[in-house]
């Protein structure tokens, strides 16, 4: 009895090794489909590739069901002409092309080849999970589709995948989508949250967003958490069911304790400054603020003007990042070491932020940025919103001297994130500094292709610092989207509804 047990034990892990293999060798099939695919996108031309794209989404479309939130994309389907054109071509070319360095190509298939690309890096992301969850038990291999893999991978394998793919792969699998962006007023902060904006709808992260019950809203503005509190229960529309949050870049006040509470842990915090008079220009044009008052008798006398502790003119910056009122210079209650006392909360910031902006070093900051976040380089691309083409009401130089002394909190921490951030560019040396060069050579490429409004593809190689990437119209109308057109959207997507 003992040893019919014991064959019966070795048989049946004999058995479970077997299925293991089998999986394995079956989804790494279809990975190879996919690198394949998505190489093709990225160096293919000409009728070939849309042969191969046919064959490569027919593959796909059998892990698309893994996927738990591949249907809200559904309006970027294929237009029936393009699909027609594309079944015409069975044949895939098997020439290697030389890619120039920029090229502008004219398809029919630039929609699909714009819309496709994020349901290209998702499904690639779901894959390497999905294979890494068929080494644990037999019971969580037939939970991932095990069949639908096995039908996937019936096609003949075309070429083995390469090192750059694999390391693509592993981009993927290991970028950052848990991100809290402190979009503070007046600082570039528009044009930086549209790169939030862009990446967590492209991937179908859930955001948090201003409570659509009109009367739990704070504002009126679906943009706008909060002017003068933190994350709440009562400001904050829940997430969706069987959500989680994972992108705050709405306008709201840094608390770390209440932002914890309803974002993951792993979640990156990223802030920006700007330089505090320019700043203070910018808020008294963009709010139109004392529009009888001459800046010399602001400067002169800010307090008498701004008495409010939540002014846009009265250390805005350090307002949003949560400085402790008794350190403003409205407040009665200061503490006796004031400067000690500041320097204190920015040294806890600097601990707290994975990286603080400056606007004045925007490239070098969203470079930084996709460094720390392990992004792809068209993910930080961008052209600036809510720019005043001049600054009509400027400080003069006396001016400027009176104001440091009632802007000190926001001099004191715009000079800490400069500080520190100069010195993370010069310790990554000269190849952070070329990946700046490359990143603005293709910015003004692209920001001519879509000043342009081309209708063709503009597509950029892989560099050293970046895998292979195209734009598109698509693109270019993203880029410039209005931020409250843009949530709202969200929102439409999250919830279903637009409350506010």
């Amino acid at each position: 009895m003992g040893l019919h047990f014991y064959l019966k034990s070795l048989l049946a892990v004999f058995v479970m090794a077997v299925l293991v293999l089998f999986t394995w060798h079956k989804a790494t099939e279809v990975i190879r489909e996919v690198v394949d695919f998505q190489t093709q996108i990225a160096e293919g031309q000409g009728q070939g590739l849309k042969g191969k794209q046919n064959k490569a989404k027919s593959n796909a479309g059998a892990v698309q069901e893994m996927q738990q939130n591949a249907q809200y994309r559904s309006d970027m389907s294929i237009t029936e002409e393009t699909t027609e054109v594309e079944k015409e071509d069975t044949t895939v070319s098997t020439t290697t092309r030389s890619q120039p360095d920029v090229t502008v190509k004219d398809s029919l298939t630039t929609e699909v080849d714009s819309q496709d690309d994020h349901r290209k890096l998702d499904t690639s992301t779901t894959l390497l999970t999905t294979i890494t969850a068929t080494t644990d038990t037999t019971t969580k291999m037939s939970q991932t589709k095990t069949p639908s893999l096995t039908t996937a991978t019936s096609t003949t394998k075309e070429n083995s995948v390469t090192e750059t793919n694999i390391q693509e792969l592993e981009r993927l699998s290991t970028e950052k989508r848990h991100v809290a962006y402190l979009k503070v007023h007046k600082t570039g902060s528009s044009t930086v949250q549209n790169i939030f904006l862009r990446f967590g709808d492209s991937r179908n992260l859930t955001f948090v967003l201003a409570h659509d019950n009109k009367h739990l809203a704070e504002t009126k503005f679906p943009n706008m958490i909060s002017y003068s509190n933190t994350l709440t229960d009562d400001n904050v529309v829940p997430p969706p069911e069987g959500r989680h949050f994972e992108i705050l870049c709405c306008h709201v006040i840094y608390n770390r304790t209440q932002f914890e509470k309803y974002l993951p842990k792993d979640t990156a915090y990223i802030g920006l400054v700007r330089e505090p008079i320019s700043r203070l220009e910018s808020s008294l044009r963009y709010f139109n603020m004392y529009p009888n008052v001459s800046l010399s008798e602001f400067a002169a006398n800010p307090l008498h003007y701004d008495k409010g502790l939540h002014s846009m003119s009265n250390n805005r910056m350090s307002f949003e990042f949560g400085f402790p009122l008794n350190l403003f210079p409205n407040s009665k209650e200061k503490p006796e070491n004031l400067q000690e006392a500041v320097d204190q909360y920015i040294e806890k910031l600097k601990n707290e932020f994975d990286l603080i902006m400056i606007n004045e070093n925007m490239d070098e900051s969203l470079v930084l940025m996709k460094r720390i976040l392990n992004w792809n380089i068209k993910d930080i691309m961008y052209m600036k919103q809510l720019v005043a083409k001049q600054e009509t009401r400027r400080f003069s130089e006396t001016d400027i001297k009176k104001l440091k002394s009632h802007l000190y909190l926001d001099f004191a921490l715009y000079q800490a994130a400069k500080t520190e951030f100069d010195a993370k560019v010069k310790e990554l040396g000269e190849d952070f500094r070329e990946e700046v060069k490359k990143f603005k050579e293709d910015k003004e490429k692209v920001h001519s292709f879509c000043s342009n409004k081309e209708t063709g593809i503009l597509s950029f190689p892989k560099s050293k610092w970046n895998s292979a990437y195209n734009i598109t119209s698509h693109d270019c109308s993203l880029y410039t989207k209005y931020e409250i057109k843009f949530i709202q959207d969200i929102r439409m997507r999250q919830y279903g509804r637009l409350g506010i």
